[in-house]
């Protein structure tokens, strides 16, 4: 495992953290922002056995109280707790707090869990055969502030400066096939699919023969007063076939967008809008679902949502960057 992230809490987890799998060996535990290895048994010390990494007294980590401190604006509030103001930032704020950790593991805890993804090639035919071509290939990704590259470190013009999730698959895509790829993110913080719908002119005119669709966490929290959201499958379609009306052989990955955190949102819109995509799916021919949400729901149930998030809300750290190229490009067949 390379740079797993981790938050340490004073008050959630008691100064520890839990990792993925169980470790055989640390390699490095390091800020996310640098490149100094703190020291175990100065700074921390593992329980091998748990995979949990605790602070030990006197550590030069630094840990913050989730549940109480409050730092920048009061603008979101825990729906849990009284409306207690969320700790979070935009910009390198929880990045600059974070740490990330690399280290070996035995065994594949992970193997047949559903969340992963699966190659799914013969879904986008038009793509796999000009990149095994090496083809120049034109590459679209629209979608809202996630794709935008919100709060990755090269984003944010931090340390180690990692590109946003939809430059890695573009950049993965060149060397991995020699194939010339044209990289193409017409995507808007706080945008839905209305917005996409609303930008075709500008989605034709990269005459994609792939386009990604990442929409969702926005429109998720639209309800309508009967806590439906018939506007994102509607407006999804518009994309869809809007793509399609000058470009019929244009290939199309629909993301499931990462959970939200689950005291800021509920999660009940979002599987709500990923049941859309599935069914737009079956509906069109040449359509694959990246089911980032998935693979976030099942990272949620060892570690914290401040350990992947990269502002506490709704938006991916370095890590879930990560995790959104690798999704993306294991339906690829990459």
């Amino acid at each position: 495992m390379r740079d797993e992230s981790v938050f340490f809490s004073t008050d959630v987890g008691n100064r520890s953290v839990q990792l993925l799998f169980k470790p055989e060996k640390i390699l490095s535990v390091r800020p996310a922002n640098g490149t100094t290895d703190y020291v175990a048994g100065k700074d921390y010390e593992v329980d091998l056995e748990k995979g949990v990494i605790r602070l030990l007294p006197g550590s030069a980590i630094k840990s913050y109280n989730l549940l109480t401190d409050v730092i920048g604006d009061r603008r979101f509030k825990n729906r849990h707790r009284d409306g207690q103001p969320f700790f979070h930032g935009e910009g390198d704020f929880m990045h600059s707090k974070q740490c990330r950790v690399s280290y070996t593991y035995s065994g594949d805890s992970w193997k047949g869990k559903t969340c992963l993804p699966k190659p799914q090639a013969e879904k986008l035919p038009n793509i796999t055969e000009r990149l095994s071509s090496k083809k120049a290939s034109s590459v679209l990704l629209v979608g809202d502030s996630i794709s935008v590259g919100y709060n990755a470190s090269g984003f944010v013009n931090a340390a180690p400066h990692l590109p946003a999730y939809g430059e890695q698959v573009a950049d993965r895509l060149k060397k991995s096939t020699g194939a010339p790829v044209d990289f193409h993110n017409i995507s808007k913080a706080g945008a839905g699919a209305g917005w996409g719908l609303g930008q075709m002119a500008k989605l034709t005119e990269t005459n994609p023969d792939l386009a990604i669709i990442a929409f969702g966490m926005n429109d998720a929290g639209r309800l309508n007063h009967q806590g439906r959201n018939d506007g994102y499958e509607k407006n999804t379609r518009g994309i869809i076939e809007g793509l399609r009306k000058d470009n019929p052989k244009i290939d199309i990955i629909l993301v499931a967008n990462m959970l939200p955190n689950k005291d800021f949102k509920p999660y009940i819109g979002h599987f709500g809008n990923r049941d859309r995509l599935y069914k737009l799916a079956k509906e069109f021919d040449r359509i694959a679902v990246a089911d980032v949400m998935a693979v976030t729901e099942e990272l949620l149930k060892r570690k914290k949502f401040s350990d992947i998030s990269g502002n506490n809300l709704n938006h991916p750290n370095d890590f879930l960057h990560r995790v959104y190229a690798e999704v993306i490009l294991t339906v690829m067949g990459q």
